[in-house]
């Protein structure tokens, strides 16, 4: 069974479509549907579609490590560059100047001298006009007599008042929402609390996974009928089928 039928038999027999599939792993539909049919030519560069597949396999509970030394072996590898020859300068070391240019060139020099004769000259005369000398006498200040100057009383500083000002309560550490999973089966999870991706992977029996936050914890599960939801100690119970993909939000409100 090649990597396409092996796909396509784990979602069926999972119920699952591939607009749900594509919900659960975050890969575009096509992708998805190009990987089934064999249709690589679809695929983006090979690095992608590789990270693709693995994701794939891991959500339908396929070992991916052989999917992948599969997909290796029977896809082109887009990244090996074509064979090029490299681009050789024939052209000789250094500037090649025609007799047009040298002649060009000398034209433009020799203007420029011309050119800078009289404003040299202009410059000279007028920097020697003698500018009046600026005056040196300098206006006294009267200095105030030391005598008359009375010394500045300092304010005495206030007495201390008892009057204590009261602390800011301390922020909770932990959120008020605290959710924990426990795996009956295999199955895999995405989990953000307040926004943030907190994890995203597999489940499998007798593992647990524990969450909390401030605002709210928000969930997509891919086997709802395998994994047992704890919230604030209460069990809920299972979100769903087996094979059923659930999406859930707790938020503080909700308490």
């Amino acid at each position: 069974m090649n990597i396409g039928d092996q796909l396509k038999e784990a979602r069926q027999r999972k119920g699952l479509t591939i607009a749900e599939a594509e919900m659960a792993t975050k890969i575009r539909g096509k992708y998805l549907r190009a990987l089934e049919e064999g249709a690589y030519e679809e695929l983006p560069a090979r690095v992608y579609s590789v990270g693709f597949l693995r994701t794939y396999a891991r959500f339908l509970g396929i070992n991916p490590e052989e999917l992948v030394e599969e997909f290796k072996a029977i896809s082109a590898d887009p990244e090996r560059p074509a064979n090029l020859e490299p681009v050789v300068n024939k052209e000789p070391f250094g500037w090649r100047i025609n007799s047009r240019q040298l002649r060009f060139g000398l034209i433009v020099g020799i203007a420029v001298i011309l050119l800078g004769i009289p404003v040299y000259w202009l410059s000279r005369g007028h920097s020697s006009t003698k500018m009046p000398p600026a005056s040196s006498q300098i206006t006294s200040v009267n200095q105030p007599d030391p005598a008359a100057v009375q010394p500045i009383q300092e304010p005495s500083p206030a007495p201390p008042t008892n009057s204590v000002q009261p602390a800011r309560p301390t922020q909770p550490v932990n959120g008020r929402i605290t959710l924990e999973l426990l795996a009956q089966e295999n199955t895999w999870v995405q989990v953000a609390v307040d926004g943030v991706n907190t994890f995203t992977g597999k489940l499998t029996p007798g593992e647990r996974k524990l969450f909390s936050g401030n605002e709210r914890v928000w969930m997509l599960i891919g086997n709802a009928g395998g994994v047992e939801l704890i919230k604030n100690g209460t069990s809920l119970g299972f979100p769903g089928k087996k094979g059923q993909v659930v999406q859930q939000e707790f938020r503080v409100d909700n308490n």
